[in-house]
């Protein structure tokens, strides 16, 4: 019979069979023809590298620095300017005795200065003598006018907001001024026309103490909603934080007043004595 060619069952088998032949004569294990699988490898998850930068070591302490100091850090520091008492303890310019920086005066020959008030490197002040409000430099340099007019006469507190300067003025023509921190020239302002001793802001509104009236009022910036909160015997000198103002007169020691209304609290009776100024830090309770 002549060879034919053998149909695809029979062909697998013949090498199924040529396999476990193999398999017999060499010692390898038998195949296994096993159904087709997804060729997709299930992985297990790994998380990716950790790309951020190492936490820096904390600053060292600059010792080179701290050489430069020490070395001028000699000698008698009861006297020494720069390292007045204590290394580092600078005078800036003033004298030091015993271990103590002497005051510095950095514009004198002023008209009975009253009040005064720092903002960005400028200090602005009252001159009631001459009915005037002057500015000059923290470092003694600068002086110049800043406002007068014949709408007020004897300045006295003084304050800003940071964008404004805000003075009280106690004689007739007197009341509450603003104006520019930047230039007092042709803007001034008046808030209130009552005579006003001293003056103080916080949010937007003007507080000020009146002697002759015998009250601290309120006015907003622009001038609009005048308001007297509380009648306070012989008010003086003002400081407020964002609840209370804070009033110091010839009648009581200090009196507070809140915003929102309410009698007056007296901290402490002290008839007779001459109000000082006063000052409030806000940020501690």
């Amino acid at each position: 019979m002549s060879p034919r060619a053998l149909p695809l069952s029979a062909a697998a088998l013949v090498v199924a069979a040529g396999l476990s032949a193999c398999n017999a004569l060499i010692g390898t294990r038998d195949l296994t023809f096993a159904e087709p699988r997804d060729a997709t490898v299930d992985s297990p998850a790994v998380d990716p590298p950790d790309t951020a930068a190492p936490d820096a070591p904390p600053p060292e302490k600059d010792a080179a620095a701290d050489v430069a100091v020490d070395a001028s850090c000699t000698g008698d520091l009861s006297a020494n300017p720069k390292h007045c008492g204590r290394c580092g303890h600078d005078c800036q310019g003033g004298q030091c005795e015993a271990g103590m920086c002497k005051a510095v005066v950095l514009f004198p020959a002023q008209a009975k200065p009253l009040g005064v008030t720092l903002l960005n490197g400028v200090l602005y002040w009252t001159n009631s003598g001459t009915h005037e409000v002057r500015r000059g430099l923290t470092d003694g340099t600068g002086e110049a006018l800043f406002a007068k007019s014949p709408l007020f006469e004897v300045p006295w507190g003084i304050t800003n907001d940071g964008t404004s300067v805000y003075f009280a003025a106690a004689r007739d023509p007197g009341g509450v001024f603003k104006c520019p921190a930047s230039d007092c020239t042709g803007t001034l302002r008046q808030l209130s026309s009552n005579y006003a001793y001293d003056v103080a802001v916080v949010d937007g509104t003007v507080y000020f103490t009146s002697r002759p009236t015998g009250t601290l009022s309120r006015v907003r910036v622009d001038g609009t909603s005048e308001l007297p909160l509380a009648t306070i015997n012989n008010p003086f000198h003002l400081a407020v934080d964002a609840t209370h103002s804070y009033v110091t007169s010839n009648e009581f020691n200090i009196i507070r007043v809140a915003h929102a209304g309410g009698p007056p609290f007296n901290f402490a009776d002290n008839s007779g004595a001459v109000a000082g100024g006063i000052f409030v830090d806000a940020t501690r309770g």
